[in-house]
C-alpha cells in the first residue's frame, strides 16, 4: 500500500508539473501573442501618423506655401510695375527739367502753354478749399489785351475764364 500510495502520488505530481509546463506554456504563447499583436497595433498607429503627416502636407502646408509664394511674386511685380512708372516719371520730369534750362524764358512759356490745363487743375483743387462762386482772370498774358468790344472781353480772358468755370464745376 505504501508503495502504491507513493505511485500514485509520483504521478499526481507528475500530472501536476505536466499542466504547470503546459499551463504556463500557453501562458506564454498568450504572452507572446499579446505582444505581437501591441506591436502590429503599434505599426498601424506608425503608418497612421506617416498618412495623416503626408496628408497633412499634403492639404494645408504645400497650398499654404505656394500660395505665400505667389502672394510675395504678386507683391513684386507691383512694386516692380509702381518703381517702373514711378523712374519712368522722374526721367520724364529730368528730362523736361532740362530742355526747360536750356530753352529759357521762352522754353518755360512753352511748359506753361502745354501745361495749362494739368497745372490749372492744380490751382482749382486748392481752391475747393473756399466757396467760389466765379473766377475772373484779370491778366495773365503780357502785353495789352483789349476787349473786343464794350461787353465781350478778349478772346484769350474768355477762354480761361471758361475753362476754369468748367474746371469748378467738375470738381
Amino acid at each position: 500500500m505504501y508503495e502504491n500510495l507513493m505511485a500514485e502520488n509520483r504521478v499526481s505530481l507528475l500530472e501536476q508539473e505536466q499542466h504547470g509546463v503546459v499551463g504556463m506554456e500557453g501562458a506564454l504563447k498568450s504572452v507572446d501573442a499579446e505582444v505581437i499583436g501591441l506591436k502590429s497595433k503599434i505599426a498601424s498607429v506608425k503608418e497612421k501618423i506617416i498618412m495623416l503627416r503626408t496628408k497633412l502636407q499634403a492639404d494645408v502646408i504645400t497650398p499654404a506655401i505656394a500660395q505665400k509664394e505667389k502672394m510675395i511674386l504678386d507683391a513684386k511685380i507691383i512694386a516692380a510695375e509702381i518703381r517702373g512708372e514711378e523712374e519712368a516719371l522722374i526721367d520724364q520730369l529730368k528730362e523736361t527739367i532740362r530742355i526747360l534750362k536750356t530753352q529759357g524764358e521762352q522754353g518755360a512759356v512753352t511748359y506753361l502753354i502745354d501745361n495749362f490745363k494739368e497745372l490749372i487743375v492744380l490751382f482749382a483743387e486748392t481752391l475747393t478749399l473756399f466757396d467760389v462762386v466765379k473766377v475772373s482772370v484779370i491778366t495773365g498774358m503780357e502785353g495789352s489785351h483789349q476787349p473786343i468790344s464794350a461787353i465781350h472781353p478778349h478772346a484769350a480772358d474768355t477762354m480761361k475764364n471758361d475753362l476754369l468755370d468748367s474746371l469748378f464745376k467738375t470738381t
